[in-house]
C-alpha cells in the first residue's frame, strides 16, 4: 500500500490531494492522547447522555424522511411546538428528552424504543428483524450450514429487537 494516499494509482481531486499532503502523520504521542480522551469520554454520563440524545435525533430525523414528514407536522401531532421540538431534534443541550417523549417520538413515526443496560465490560448488539419472515427467508438460503443452528435458534428465541451483549474477555454472546 502506497504510504502517501496522494500518490496513490486512483487520481484525487487537486484539492484533497493538497490537504492529505499537507496533512502530518500521526504520531504514537497522538494516538495515546487519543485514546486517554477516548476512555475519559467513556467514563462521562454527561457524553453518553449527549451520544444517546444524539440518536435518538437521528432516528427521528430519518423516520421523518422515510415518511415524507415535516418537522411542523409531527410537532403538531405531538402537542408541541415545531420550535421545542426543532430545540429536541437540533440537540440543543438545555433540552432534555424524557422517556416518554422518547417513546411518543418512536410511536408517532412509526418506530419503537428499545433501551439497553449493559455492564461495563460488555458492548450492546441488537439483533434487528422486521419481519419473522425475513428470518425463514435467510435460514432457507443459508442451507445445512453451521450459521443454520443460530438462525433456528434466533427464530425460535428471539424475535424483534433482542438485544445481545457480547462480554469484552469473551467473544459468546448470549441474550441480555
Amino acid at each position: 500500500m502506497n504510504p502517501n494516499p496522494a500518490e496513490s494509482d486512483t487520481a484525487l481531486p487537486a484539492d484533497v490531494a493538497e490537504l492529505l499532503n499537507r496533512t502530518p502523520a500521526t504520531t504514537s504521542a497522538l494516538r495515546e492522547r487519543l485514546a486517554r480522551a477516548a476512555e475519559e469520554a467513556d467514563r462521562d454520563p454527561v457524553f453518553h447522555a449527549n451520544y444517546l440524545k444524539g440518536l435518538v435525533s437521528q432516528e427521528i430525523l430519518q423516520a421523518l424522511a422515510e415518511r415524507g414528514e415535516t418537522q411542523s407536522s409531527l410537532a403538531e401531532r405531538l402537542g408541541c411546538t415545531r420550535q421545542y421540538l426543532n430545540k429536541l431534534l437540533s440537540e440543543d443541550r438545555r433540552v432534555n428528552f424524557t422517556l416518554d417523549t422518547i417513546c411518543s417520538l418512536a410511536h408517532l413515526t412509526g418506530r419503537r424504543a428499545h433501551l439497553v443496560f449493559v455492564r461495563e465490560d460488555e458492548e450492546p448488539h441488537v439483533l434487528r428483524c422486521a419481519k419473522p419472515r425475513a428470518v425463514h427467508r435467510l435460514r432457507d438460503e443459508l442451507g445445512s450450514t453451521p450459521d443454520q443452528r443460530r438462525i433456528h435458534a434466533l427464530d425460535s428465541e428471539f424475535e424483534i429487537d433482542q438485544p445481545l451483549t457480547t462480554h469484552a474477555h469473551d467473544s459468546s454472546c448470549a441474550a441480555a
